[in-house]
């Protein structure tokens, strides 16, 4: 895991920032910015490889008998490969559909707002990475009760990573848009506000994608992403072109939030795993609280900057306060702990 997470996210992104930097000020605009992309992903794809040779160096010299077919191999890769590329079809539709129907403005606008609220999956794909191997050796063992709990823990601590973030949007979204983008980008502050919907169902819901297809439900997987792509291309069709940024980001967030919303209950069904308890109610609790806060930051009137900063700093400091006060369940500070040592150990 650290070795993908140096090759595709570390080495890829830092790569593709210094050469658009660096085109940029050779003039190439847009054309620096394609081609840095293209050339990041080219080192971070020979970073990934060297990385391959290192771990698997014995299977490099002397490759070993395949234990599966590869028949096999396609009908588990082929579905999941599949439903990946319909979620990606999920996630891009919009800005396709904004471009054919309204002018660039609107496109940049919406684009804007959606690199924020993305910025929830990225977290929640990050809390993935880790549990899909702990998912399949508890599968394996048969052990539902174990895997039901690191559902759980994984879902709440997603939902707390994420929180802070979202009750800024909620109550901040354009000062965050006008602060970050500039004042002609405070019009995506409604888009953004309902694309953070969207993605905290997404969130909340927990790593159900994962679960499905580490216990052999690819196929589940698949035909649902299938069916929900088909809507989403259906309701951008039938919003964008006449509600702009905001049927865009209705049709995303309904389709976003109705994918996982219906794969958890197929969890539920198939596997029979939940990832909700009374342990949620001090989150809730928090969270309310800290909204209260924030509701009253707002009677103050500050300019956008300032506005973002103490709403930011509310939003962190009393929603974890808040869970520190109602104390914090023995896996928080088992896991609390798991990040404290791994971090001294670097």
């Amino acid at each position: 895991m650290q070795f993908s997470v140096v090759a595709e996210e570390i080495a890829q992104s830092i790569l593709n920032l210094v050469l658009f930097a660096a085109f940029y000020l050779l003039g190439w605009r847009l054309m620096g910015a394609v081609v840095s992309t293209v050339l990041s992903y080219a080192a971070a794809f020979a970073v990934a490889i060297y990385f391959v040779r290192r771990l698997f160096a014995a299977a490099w010299r002397a490759p070993a008998q395949a234990t599966i077919s590869t028949q096999q191999m396609l009908s588990y890769s082929t579905p999941t490969a599949l439903a990946e590329a319909f979620g990606v079809i999920i996630s891009r539709a919009d800005r396709l559909f904004l471009g054919f129907y309204w002018p660039a403005a609107e496109v940049g606008v919406y684009q804007a707002a959606s690199q924020i609220a993305v910025i929830m999956a990225a977290i929640l794909a990050a809390f993935n990475t880790i549990l899909m191997p702990m998912i399949a050796e508890q599968y394996h063992r048969r052990d539902m009760r174990q895997l039901e709990e690191l559902f759980r823990v994984n879902t709440k601590w997603g939902v707390y990573s994420i929180a802070p973030l979202v009750l800024v949007i909620v109550f901040a979204a354009r000062d965050v848009m006008q602060v970050i983008f500039g004042p002609a980008y405070a019009g995506g502050a409604t888009a953004l506000q309902i694309l953070t919907l969207g993605q905290f169902i997404n969130i909340a819901t927990g790593a159900t994608g994962a679960i499905l297809i580490m216990t052999g439900n690819q196929r589940t997987w698949l035909r649902l992403s299938l069916a929900i792509m088909i809507a989403n291309l259906v309701l951008n069709l039938a919003l964008v072109p006449r509600w702009a940024t905001t049927g865009a980001a209705v049709a995303t967030a309904a389709t976003v939030g109705g994918l996982f919303a219906i794969s958890l209950l197929i969890v539920r069904r198939i596997l029979g795993i939940w990832p909700y308890d009374r342990r949620y109610l001090k989150g809730i609790a928090a969270g309310a609280g800290t909204a209260l806060l924030l509701a009253g930051t707002r009677l103050l009137g500050l300019p956008p900057a300032g506005n973002l900063a103490l709403t930011t700093a509310v939003a962190v400091a009393g929603f974890f306060g808040l869970l520190l006060l109602l104390g914090l369940d023995p896996e928080d500070r088992a896991f609390i702990g798991m990040l404290v040592r791994r971090a001294r150990a670097r």
